[in-house]
């Protein structure tokens, strides 16, 4: 899914290492202990989102026996996880294990619910743009239309077979994909061995490059 593609997981706590402190405001914000200023807490929510992409359960079977696919926070609860129950699980001791609360005063009630809040929105927010993105590869690549907010990319719904056929719908290359290095078809330069060694022996003498397909 197009939602899941170029993900990279938010980076987790060495052992040891000092997790970061934060505070839960009103009914879905954080006082983030790295920052002073309140407009900054949109950072744990950036983490919160990678995460809440990270353990996207994709396909779910609901209670009533029917397969859907996973379009809301409530959902995740449905999909089993093997260490954590559910994805939601999953998703909340993820993100505990980057934060903490502050020891004075009791706020494991209140974190929880804007904790909540927010995963609520993240999912709904990254849902839609990724619908909206659906939107403009399908009506790029099937009709040569570029779609945008003002030409109502967002008010569009595909069907499931016009979804697949667009080439973000796919979370792999197709035999067609070039990749960047080494300018072949059928892999991405991320995944290609020979880079990846390139931008190992980059780091350790001290230099780096970035690139992205």
């Amino acid at each position: 899914m197009i939602w899941t593609s170029h993900l990279v997981a938010p980076p987790v706590i060495s052992s040891g290492g000092a997790k970061i402190e934060i505070t839960p405001v009103g009914d879905g914000f954080w006082i983030d202990s790295r920052f002073d200023s309140i407009s900054m807490v949109r950072q744990v929510n950036q983490i919160l989102g990678n995460l809440c992409r990270l353990h996207y359960p994709g396909v779910l079977t609901m209670p009533t026996g029917e397969r859907v696919l996973c379009q809301t926070w409530d959902q995740y609860r449905f999909a089993p996880d093997r260490r954590h129950r559910t994805a939601q699980g999953a998703v909340s001791h993820d993100f505990w294990l980057r934060f903490c609360l502050p020891e004075v005063g009791n706020h494991h009630n209140h974190a929880l619910q804007v904790f909540n809040n927010n995963a609520h929105k993240v999912v709904k927010d990254a849902i839609s743009y990724a619908r909206i993105q659906a939107n403009n590869a399908y009506y790029k690549e099937k009709l040569g239309q570029r779609m945008s907010k003002a030409t109502g990319a967002s008010s569009i719904y595909l069907t499931e077979e016009q979804y697949r056929s667009t080439r973000k719908s796919r979370s792999g290359p197709a035999n067609s994909d070039v990749c960047h290095y080494c300018h072949k078809p059928g892999h991405w330069k991320r995944n290609f061995k020979e880079y990846l060694e390139e931008q190992k022996n980059k780091k350790g003498s001290g230099t780096s490059a970035s690139g992205a397909e």
